[in-house]
């Protein structure tokens, strides 16, 4: 049996943003760099690509891209507060802000209402 013109797609787009310390707040997008000249200063950036321009960042900002989307085609992002409706019985039908955060455990982006982790 022979296969031709078969394509794996496997190569997942990894993307991070993070608020600029040099520009006014506002995202930026690429890839983020730490500099650690010595154990007292550190400095955290983000290099764009498409630009080459590497700029200050507040390392507590950055976030990955999870590869998903919201119902207007924005990204989401790690961080990011999303309005949801819950699917859970004891719950079913409520709105409520989940936080989307990365659970190392499980290799995966979940949402956090409170101190429980959503899949």
């Amino acid at each position: 049996m022979t296969i031709k013109n078969l394509e794996m797609k496997t190569k997942k787009e990894i993307l991070f943003r993070a608020i600029s310390l040099c520009r006014g707040e506002h995202w930026l997008y690429g890839m983020p760099l730490h500099h650690a000249r010595n154990p007292h200063t550190e400095k955290w950036g983000i290099y764009d690509p498409e630009t080459g321009i590497e700029t200050d960042i507040d390392p507590a900002t950055v976030g990955q891209y999870t590869g998903l989307n919201d119902v207007r085609c924005n990204p989401i992002y790690e961080g990011d507060i999303l309005c949801v409706t819950s699917l859970q019985p004891e719950t079913l039908g409520k709105k409520m802000n989940v936080a989307v955060e990365y659970d190392g455990g499980r290799a995966a982006f979940l949402v956090k209402n409170g101190e429980k982790f959503q899949q």
